[in-house]
């Protein structure tokens, strides 16, 4: 009897673990560039709402007023409520999803982040945690030397006066409870504050992709206009 239920555990954890990597297309092309630099976002939509790779790249590469404009969306991955992941640029591409870092950078989003008055709330369900933790993994096998950190706390170590909440959870705790070595935080410890300015900071030096409204030396105002309209973001009731 107790074989029996051995053989049927084992079965169960084979068949979940199944159902999990075959939720997530894995990017196995191979990379002409070098990739410094983790990012995690959210879409900063409602808690529970259903968005798709389909809203988020309208939302950033639609004209204004309905998107930002940019040439490319902001995300290699995106990890959708019930934990599915859409692929939406290769790792070769290089995408806008931070300012300055895009060109060294990779950038995974999940759905949700705020909650129905639109303050900042981790909204990860069960399947984006699970689903986030095997991407991780996978970049830092595939990376062994990158960095990892939250979108927002990237804006602050580049001294931006205003930065965001994003991801709405505390990456570096997060990444010591999925066991990824401390040698791939950024940011080792929030409480002592950001120390050093990341580089990609101040002028902004690092190519962004032609088209973008982060293109040709801006002046910062413009930047901080834009993040005040807040894209992506949930524009139903």
């Amino acid at each position: 009897m107790a074989m029996v239920y051995r053989i049927g555990a084992l079965v169960a954890f084979l068949l979940s673990w199944a159902c999990d990597h075959a939720r997530i297309e894995y990017d196995v092309t191979p990379i002409s560039r070098t990739i410094t630099y983790l990012i995690i976002h959210t879409s900063a939509t409602k808690e529970g709402h259903h968005v798709d790779g389909e809203d988020i790249l309208r939302w950033h590469t639609a004209a204004a007023p309905k998107g930002r404009g940019w040439q490319t969306g902001g995300y290699h991955r995106l990890v959708l409520l019930d934990g599915t992941v859409e692929k939406l640029y290769p790792f070769n591409q290089v995408t806008n999803g931070a300012l300055g870092l895009n060109d060294q950078a990779i950038h995974f989003c999940y759905i949700g982040g705020v909650d129905l008055n639109r303050r900042p709330k981790d909204t990860r369900t069960k399947g984006q945690k699970k689903a986030l933790a095997l991407l991780v993994r996978d970049a830092v096998e595939r990376f062994p030397n990158i960095l990892i950190a939250g979108h927002g706390d990237v804006q602050a170590l580049q001294g931006r006066r205003r930065h965001k909440a994003c991801p709405a959870f505390d990456t570096t705790a997060w990444l010591k409870t999925i066991g990824i070595d401390e040698k791939h935080f950024l940011i080792h410890d929030k409480a002592k504050g950001y120390g050093k300015n990341l580089v990609g900071s101040g002028e902004r030096k690092t190519r962004e992709p032609i088209g973008s409204f982060r293109t040709f030396g801006t002046p910062s105002f413009f930047y901080h206009y834009f993040d005040l309209l807040d894209f992506p973001i949930d524009s139903s009731p």
